[in-house]
């Protein structure tokens, strides 16, 4: 089998080529009326020839006889794809397919494919996004819209890493928990809208370096970038009540001296909205502060209430830290053990307002699938 490019005179073989095998190939599914509609033996051949020329159209030959054909559109659209009906299932239509995909720059390859060839498709890695229904000459004919990432494609898989806010969650000893009151109702007003009532450190939340020291930057002021970047997981659920995390369980991890953050998983999420979440969680030592400090990190995040013990009411680990005045750190994290050891894209963002000490956070990791 020969794959080359499309030569204007091939035109008058595709032509016949299209009508033969929409009436042969594709009557397994279709009606005469539709097969009539859709082929109708009359082909503007000029147009036919300026569209297979501004996409990029192969032909494969056997033999020396055209067999099928295919082209596709620069930004990924598959127009055609024919084999004649003497060629079927010799691998021809996937070879074309192979040649186009791997040639196309887009990230999302798109199609409008018949009943017949759906199948094909779909083993080919497509997915149908919806069926459509054309009218041709008052005809109606069934296709359906499908679309394949490609393979080069980062496609993400999102893990929520963020506790619900809601009226019975735990909060820090001596905070009030959150209120969430209707301001709006369906019922009397159309719509609904809720007023929050909150504390900035409630929740799933991030520190700021103002939260403890009045002439540091508050989240408001921080660039964006400060918020996102390449997290690693490091596993200390081996610490246990009252145990300290050392730099031996952030050695237990390569990529810790690259990351922009780190995400310490304690396994202490599992006493969430329990009494012994405030018990005597494990917690970092000052020299892991330092490195963190050292190493330039963005952030650090925990799967517990704070970063230092409950009974450190002076927060000596915050204060080591928060003199960086950039570095923050996410307390309360959830679904750490449904992240990779390898590296990952971690965003943690907070609400922008005004002199932010602190606020709730909507962390999320994008895992490469």
């Amino acid at each position: 089998m020969l794959i080359r490019p499309y030569r204007p005179s091939d035109l008058p073989a595709l032509t016949r080529l299209f009508y033969d095998t929409v009436h042969t190939v594709n009557a397994a599914h279709y009606t005469p009326d539709q097969l009539a509609v859709w082929a109708t033996g009359q082909v503007d051949e000029a147009r036919w020839n300026a569209s297979l020329l501004a996409h990029r159209t192969l032909v494969a030959q056997v033999d020396g006889v055209i067999a099928g054909f295919a082209d596709m559109a620069e930004n990924g659209y598959l127009d055609r794809l024919y084999v004649h009906r003497d060629f079927q299932r010799r691998g021809i239509a996937a070879a074309l397919c192979d040649r186009l995909e791997e040639g196309c720059a887009a990230p999302l390859l798109t199609t409008h494919a018949s009943i017949t060839a759906r199948p094909f498709f779909e083993k080919r890695g497509w997915r149908t996004v919806r069926p459509q229904t054309v009218v041709r000459q008052g005809v109606e004919l069934t296709n359906f819209l499908m679309e394949k990432h490609r393979k080069d494609e980062t496609v993400m898989n999102v893990i929520d890493l963020t506790h619900v806010i809601s009226p019975e969650m735990p909060v820090y000893p001596g905070t009030e928990g959150p209120k969430l009151d209707p301001a709006n109702t369906y019922e009397k007003d159309g719509f609904k809208e809720t007023l929050l009532t909150m504390y900035s450190h409630t929740g799933t939340h991030m520190d700021a370096p103002a939260h403890l020291f009045a002439d540091r930057s508050t989240l408001d002021v921080l660039p964006a970038a400060q918020f996102v970047g390449k997290a690693a997981v490091i596993d200390c659920t081996d610490v246990g009540e009252g145990g300290r995390i050392t730099m031996e369980h952030v050695g237990r991890n390569p990529n810790a001296q690259q990351a922009d953050f780190l995400l310490f998983r304690t396994g202490w999420g599992k006493f969430w909205g329990k009494p012994e979440y405030f018990g005597d969680y494990p917690c970092v030592t000052a020299e892991v502060v330092d490195f963190l400090i050292a190493t330039n990190k963005k952030g650090i995040g925990l799967d517990t209430i704070g970063l230092d013990p409950i009974a450190a009411a002076d927060l000596p680990l915050h204060r080591q830290l928060l003199t960086t005045d950039k570095t923050v750190i996410i307390e309360n994290l959830n679904n750490l053990d449904k992240l990779p050891q390898n590296l990952f894209t971690f965003c943690a963002l907070p609400l922008r307002y005004a002199d932010a000490d602190g606020s709730p956070i909507r962390a999320v990791a994008l895992l490469e699938i």
